[in-house]
């Protein structure tokens, strides 16, 4: 009921991966000075890793959003509008995906599984 209910759908990738994270994550009884920077048991980078999923999904929800235009004819009135409307829709994809890459590359942690 909390992932989905009949008015509400999260978007649950980045739950997933804050809680595989916290799970998997070192235990509150480690002594490690980076301990400090922990929020309720997961840390900075985790939460970024978990943000930057929901920005690739995002980014995915957009590319999808590309109306078909082989079944438009020129004498249909918003053709123009129609192909504006795809490469927005491309170019804020595609924005979100490389804003997602360079995050992944902030990380400095070459081995995300």
């Amino acid at each position: 009921g909390f992932v989905y209910d009949s008015k509400n759908n999260l978007q649950m990738r980045g739950l997933i991966v804050l809680l595989l994270s916290k799970a998997a994550g070192p235990s509150h009884a480690a002594s490690d000075p980076l301990t400090q920077d922990m929020v309720s048991g997961i840390y900075p980078r985790q939460r970024n890793l978990a943000e930057i999923t929901e920005l690739i999904h995002t980014a995915f929800l957009v590319h999808r959003g590309i109306v078909d235009l082989k079944e438009w004819t020129i004498s249909d009135g918003p053709l123009k509008d129609m192909e504006f409307g795809n490469k927005m829709a491309v170019l804020s994809g595609d924005f979100l995906l490389a804003n997602a890459c360079t995050g992944l590359a902030q990380l400095n942690d070459t081995k995300v599984d």
